[in-house]
């Protein structure tokens, strides 16, 4: 039988004591508090730099997409759930709602959600395009010798097609002198997707977000 205080098979050595907070010695302390100094203004500095980013970025989505850009961007980010789509419905209803106690014309309610009578291929069609037009993969939920899954096939092919061609032909050609040439708005996104991976590999983001606005928009 081992002694007491001893761990079972270690020989009878004493158990070692755990290091805590409360044990550690003034120099110990020291050292692990100037650890955590360094990683903590690291952290602090990235964030600095990305908030920074962040700022730049909002400036270059109001350049490119006006005052409601970002608005539209956080609503698209919002939508990609159930619950967020929820919100957004809520949040229609109550303004709809307040704008009925003011006495403004909005129709009624029914008007505001109508019941989707969109025939199914014409939703595929619409789902596919979307998904070409925002560049995600192909993701065709219908059976394959439906109707529904070839219209869907089919809007994505128009949506790729439409991005490949350049979609903001109105933008690009009412842009203003000295916007960016038809087509470069493709390459400059592209340059900055790839610097963003590049920043984030290597730890570096003060750069981010300092692309110029592929257009101007005159509001």
């Amino acid at each position: 039988m081992g002694r007491k205080g001893s761990k079972k098979g270690d020989g009878g050595a004493p158990a070692k004591s755990k290091t805590t907070a409360e044990t550690l010695s003034d120099d110990q302390r020291y050292s692990l508090v100037e650890q955590h100094r360094q990683t903590h203004e690291r952290l602090l500095a990235a964030k600095k730099a990305a908030d920074n980013a962040l700022k730049n970025h909002g400036k270059i989505v109001k350049a490119d997409l006006g005052k409601d850009g970002m608005a539209e961007i956080k609503a698209v980010v919002e939508a990609q759930t159930p619950e967020g789509v929820a919100a957004i419905r809520a949040r229609i209803q109550r303004e709809a709602r307040i704008l009925r106690w003011m006495n403004e014309p909005i129709g009624t309610q029914a008007d505001i959600f109508p019941q989707d009578r969109t025939p199914a291929a014409e939703r595929a069609y619409a789902e596919g395009k979307r998904q070409g037009l925002a560049g995600e993969s192909c993701s065709n939920p219908h059976h394959h010798t439906t109707e529904a899954h070839r219209e869907h096939a089919r809007g994505y092919a128009d949506g790729q097609e439409t991005k490949a061609k350049n979609g903001f032909k109105k933008l690009d050609g009412d842009a203003p002198k000295g916007s960016l040439p038809r087509g470069d708005w493709q390459k400059n996104i592209a340059a900055e997707n790839a610097a963003v991976q590049q920043a984030i590999k290597d730890g570096k983001v003060a750069e981010l977000g300092t692309r110029q606005p592929t257009h101007t928009v005159t509001q």
